[in-house]
């Protein structure tokens, strides 16, 4: 019995046999430096999708300052005019309605993204403005209004104001 397995076991077998465990079982870890690990040089650009990446895996910390930018960002008048000085994201002046007869309303229509979030800010001067912000249509904005913005003075009566918006 011995003397079978010599026979079949060559210099040439055994050099096979090696090749392909090492492709078959062992090629991809050996790629890899460490125990189970991956590094950021181990991975294609733009390999890794979102899907791929458990719930709450990657934290804002674990991110570039850079890295994800919001959906629309734009700066707004008190007349609902966005202001080219800050350049908009994602928010054209076509998806801004300003209903007329209205005091401190302003409606998000037809933006090419689903808003999820909202932010807004008096961004024009000290006077202490408030600024409430309202998913979906708010009073007199048209119907399909994404999200809408409400502006208060300091005195809490509506009032227009500039304020830049973030959608993030």
């Amino acid at each position: 019995m011995r003397t079978r397995i010599r026979a079949i076991l060559t210099p040439s077998m055994a050099v096979a046999l090696v090749a392909l465990f090492a492709a078959v079982g062992g090629g991809s870890a050996l790629a890899l430096k460490g125990s189970n690990t991956v590094s950021s040089g181990d991975i294609k650009p733009s390999a890794v999708k979102s899907s791929d990446l458990n719930d709450g895996a990657v934290k804002a910390v674990d991110l570039d300052s850079d890295a994800v930018s919001p959906r629309g960002v734009a700066t707004l008048n008190s007349a609902g005019v966005i202001q080219t000085n800050f350049p908009p994201i994602g928010i054209g002046q076509s998806n801004v309605v300003k209903p007329g007869g209205t005091t401190g309303i302003y409606c998000f229509t037809g933006l090419p993204f689903t808003v999820r979030a909202a932010v807004a800010n008096d961004s024009f001067d000290q006077q202490d403005e408030f600024i409430s912000v309202v998913p979906g249509q708010l009073g007199a904005c048209p119907v399909g209004t994404q999200v809408s913005i409400r502006t208060r003075n300091n005195a809490g009566n509506p009032a227009d104001s500039g304020f830049t918006i973030v959608l993030p």
